[in-house]
């Protein structure tokens, strides 16, 4: 990374992730959307207008495994009728009350859950599950762990199985397509069980690479739907309308100020249609208001 006139010059790699995410050396400029969307700041007499996918690749641990568990409770919490995600998960593993202060009363479990889940998600085995529980419970014992573990496998015998299943089914090909694009990727390890060595980056590929490409055609969706003919039709007087940046789950575009009430809802169905069948995917679109100068 160089410094020079007050710039940070990031390294980024755009053909070396198989999911189709950008990568980094150092410093790690996209783990942090929050901290690279602080970057940057509107063109005077713009806002700044970004959008989040909801928990994108936790729901996708559903929607692309078939789980319907997992599926349900994000259709109970979308409808009102049910308590966050975490909050159940962290219920169902450490054996809490399901209330929506479970968060607040229990900070320590709610994180370790949180990082239970995603874990498995990226297809880390009991050993590393438990290292990342123990960041947030440190005094969390290993005979607790597998009690905890398998509270877990069986809330989501489906997914976990899946998990299990498309190991096998990429040792056996030699590849995996990803779930929306169907991009191929090519596996060489000649393990024929489970505890394959690529294993991890079989599970984990699925959810990155679907991600990546929902994100990736909305961003695409956005250019041609809305950038491209707004800058000749809407503009005025060298007034600006550009993406800034995409950073995993999120996009952000520097609007004019008069365009961006109309800019944001536009923005937020583009980026929800659907791009395969039944899976809802929201989105949450915020307006930002300009830095104060200092």
């Amino acid at each position: 990374c160089a410094y020079s006139n007050i710039r940070v010059h990031g390294t980024i790699n755009i053909h070396v992730v198989p999911t189709g995410r950008v990568s980094r050396t150092e410093p790690n400029l996209t783990n942090n959307p929050p901290d690279v969307r602080g970057i940057f700041i509107a063109d005077e007499g713009n806002k700044l207008v970004t959008g989040d996918w909801s928990a994108l690749e936790l729901r996708l641990n559903g929607l692309v495994t078939g789980d319907e568990t997992m599926k349900k409770i994000f259709a109970d919490f979308d409808s009102g009728k049910g308590l966050k995600p975490h909050v159940v998960n962290a219920s169902i593993i450490f054996g809490l009350k399901a209330e929506p202060e479970l968060e607040q009363k229990h900070p320590g479990p709610y994180r370790a859950a949180k990082c239970a889940i995603y874990a498995c998600s990226y297809g880390s085995g009991p050993s590393t599950v438990f290292e990342q529980m123990l960041k947030e419970e440190p005094n969390l014992k290993w005979d607790e762990f597998i009690i905890i573990y398998e509270r877990l496998k069986k809330a989501y015998p489906h997914f976990f199985q899946n998990q299990v299943d498309t190991v096998l089914l990429g040792i056996k090909q030699g590849y995996l397509d990803s779930p929306v694009l169907k991009r191929r990727v090519y596996y060489w390890e000649r393990s024929r069980d489970e505890n394959s060595p690529e294993a991890p980056s079989m599970m984990n590929f699925r959810f990155q690479s679907a991600s990546a490409d929902i994100v990736s055609l909305a961003n695409r969706r956005m250019v041609e739907r809305v950038l491209e003919p707004w800058r000749t039709e809407r503009l005025v007087n060298n007034e600006r309308l550009e993406q800034q940046v995409q950073v995993h789950d999120e996009l952000l575009f520097n609007v004019p100020a008069h365009l961006a009430a109309e800019f944001a809802p536009l923005f937020k169905s583009i980026c929800e249609e659907q791009v395969v069948k039944g899976w809802h995917l929201p989105v949450d679109v915020k307006i930002l208001e300009p830095l104060a100068p200092n």
